[in-house]
Order: structure tokens, then C-alpha cells, then sequence
């Protein structure tokens, strides 16, 4: 049975990851709203609400990591081009 479990990636401390996929999904969340409104997108403005905003470093780029472990998805911002 444990043979079968999904292993979690070991680079990223268990009790950071679920606060890591919270920001990519409030992120996400309020680009949503944004475009919906047709608005310009503030790329802060979900840390001013966040419920993690007093231990947040705001390195939101190192937060992709995990989602990009589980999904095999790269944020075009992390890749350098040659």
C-alpha cells in the first residue's frame, strides 16, 4: 500500500507547501476577478488581503515551485531563454 503513494516533493518543507498553493491560487483568484472586470491586473494586490501576510517573504516566484512539481507547468518568468 505505501508502494503506491504519491511522494511529495522533498525540496519543499511539507508545512510550507500548503501556504504555497494558497498564494498561486489567490493569485490566480484575483486575476480572474481583474479580467472579468477588465481591469489592469495588480499583481499585489492579493498579498494585501492574504491571510499569510505576516509570514510572507513575498518571493511569489519561489511559491510556484510546488505547483510546478505537481503539474509539470513552468512559469514563463523562470525560464531563461537561451
Amino acid at each position: 500500500m505505501e508502494e503506491n503513494k504519491k511522494e511529495v516533493a522533498p525540496e519543499v518543507p511539507v508545512q510550507e507547501q500548503p501556504k504555497n498553493l494558497y498564494c498561486m491560487a489567490w493569485h490566480l483568484q484575483s486575476l480572474i476577478e481583474d479580467v472579468k472586470n477588465e481591469s489592469i491586473t495588480n499583481f499585489s494586490k492579493p498579498c494585501e488581503t492574504c491571510k499569510y501576510l505576516k509570514k510572507c517573504d513575498f518571493d511569489f516566484y519561489s511559491k510556484t515551485e510546488e505547483l510546478t512539481k505537481l503539474t509539470g507547468v513552468r512559469f514563463s518568468a523562470l525560464i531563461k531563454k537561451i
